[in-house]
C-alpha cells in the first residue's frame, strides 16, 4: 500500500484571500455605489485622495478583513493532520 506523504501537499486555502489592492478596490467600488449617480465621480475622484479620512478607513477595513480572512484559513488548517503543530 503507498502512503501518501502530506507534507508534499499544498496547504488549502478554506477562504480565498486577494490582495490588499483588490479588497480596497472592492471596497472603495463599494462605498462609491452606496451615493447617488451625480454624485459618484466626484466621491471617486475624493477617495484617489490618500489624505482622505474615507479613504484611510476603507483602507484599515480592507486590512482587517484580509487579517481574518487569513485566520480563517490558519486556524482551519491547525485541524487538518498535515498542518497540526504542538498539542
Amino acid at each position: 500500500m503507498a502512503v501518501i506523504d502530506l507534507s508534499q501537499l499544498p496547504a488549502p486555502q478554506i477562504v480565498d484571500v486577494p490582495d490588499f489592492e483588490t479588497l480596497l478596490a472592492e471596497r472603495k467600488a463599494e462605498f462609491v455605489a452606496l451615493h447617488p449617480k451625480d454624485e459618484q465621480e466626484a466621491v471617486m475622484r475624493t477617495l484617489e485622495l490618500e489624505s482622505e479620512p474615507v479613504t484611510k478607513l476603507l483602507q484599515e477595513n480592507a486590512y482587517r478583513e484580509l487579517l481574518l480572512r487569513q485566520r480563517i484559513n490558519e486556524a482551519a488548517q491547525a485541524v487538518m493532520v498535515a498542518y497540526a503543530m504542538g498539542g
